[in-house]
């Protein structure tokens, strides 16, 4: 009924009143999964939710509402019932101590978004607005869902670390180009302004501001240049050499949060160490404290990271050979 349908659309949050991750972490449940896991559930969940949600939004067209609120209305109640059980998964997932922190936040993230959606499309179910948009949106939540049941730990582990070794190919990228043409600019160090190429009338006067770099300055850039290309090595690499067989555990998951963390701060690691250098321009010395400083702490941060790889990859002796020519390569930088 007409009734029954207000009812339900009106009080959704009275239902569902999370509307932050601690709301969301405050969540008690009873649950019990048998021959199951949390991540398998999420998958499935993720599937019917999203068939779901297509069904009521269909329902939901102002074009077939009339007459169809309680078929509408039993559509809702289904529909919350996998959520609330989505919900009930949250203590499985987050007091276990088998999922990595990269996981659980982007898992908290993305539900409190689908819950926040939800919510949405109830107004405007009520309202008589059109909700295509907020349907959209909600697929591509489940859809979010649905990839973090599939790549678990490892998977995610893995997707980060590519963005990253996409990060630290740019900058070799970038320092590849000014070694063609080792200038330092006086008043733009990193070749922001782009002008230049529009107009050639200044182009002399622009290099007479301009100095070429040393010949010390240069080979030490073309040094960093091969330093970098290791790095880009030895994350490319993990998608391709690490594997585990217990990625869901606890031992494994101490393993992944170190990684993710070190991988993260490895970009802007070389980002600062980069910019010192450049800033230095004229007055570059490789004695220099701040580079010296920089340096060393990339070569710590190497040292970890090939440790964590090394962990992981102890049943491997194979790959770990792999791993220890590279770090004789880097000793050679």
């Amino acid at each position: 009924m007409v009734e029954d349908l207000n009812l339900m659309l009106g009080s959704f949050s009275e239902r569902f009143p999370y509307n932050t991750t601690k709301s969301l972490h405050d969540i008690k449940s009873s649950t019990q999964l048998k021959d199951s896991t949390p991540l398998i559930e999420l998958g499935k969940l993720a599937k019917l939710l999203k068939a779901q949600i297509t069904k009521a939004a269909i329902l939901s067209q102002k074009s077939r509402i009339a007459g169809n609120e309680t078929v509408l209305t039993k559509q809702l109640h289904e529909l919350e019932q996998s959520l609330f059980y989505l919900l009930s998964l949250f203590p499985k997932f987050h007091l276990s101590g088998d999922y990595a922190s990269y996981l659980l936040k982007q898992l908290d993230e993305t539900v409190l978004a689908l819950v926040q959606c939800m919510q949405q499309i109830y107004v405007e179910i009520k309202e008589g607005n059109e909700n295509l948009l907020s349907v959209g949106k909600l697929w591509s939540l489940c859809d979010e869902l649905l990839s973090i049941s599939e790549e678990g730990n490892l998977g995610l582990l893995k997707k980060h670390i590519s963005s990253s070794t996409k990060l630290v190919n740019d900058t070799i990228l970038e320092i590849h180009d000014w070694l063609e043409d080792p200038i330092l600019e006086q008043d733009d160090p990193f070749g922001l302004d782009g002008s230049s190429g529009e107009d050639n009338d200044g182009a002399d006067t622009d290099r007479n501001v301009c100095e070429v770099a040393s010949k010390e300055m240069v080979e030490f850039v073309q040094k960093l240049e091969r330093k970098l290309k290791l790095i880009k090595l030895l994350l490319g690499s993990f998608n391709k050499s690490v594997e585990v067989e217990k990625s869901h555990s606890r031992a494994a998951v101490e393993i992944f949060d170190k990684l993710n963390t070190m991988h993260h701060d490895i970009v802007p690691q070389i980002d600062e160490f980069v910019s010192s250098i450049f800033m230095l321009g004229a007055d570059f010395d490789p004695e220099d404290g701040d580079i010296i400083e920089e340096l060393n702490k990339l070569n710590t941060s190497m040292k970890q990271l090939c440790k964590l790889v090394r962990k992981l990859n102890f049943k491997n002796p194979m790959k770990n050979k792999w791993l220890e020519n590279w770090e004789a390569q880097w000793q050679k930088l």
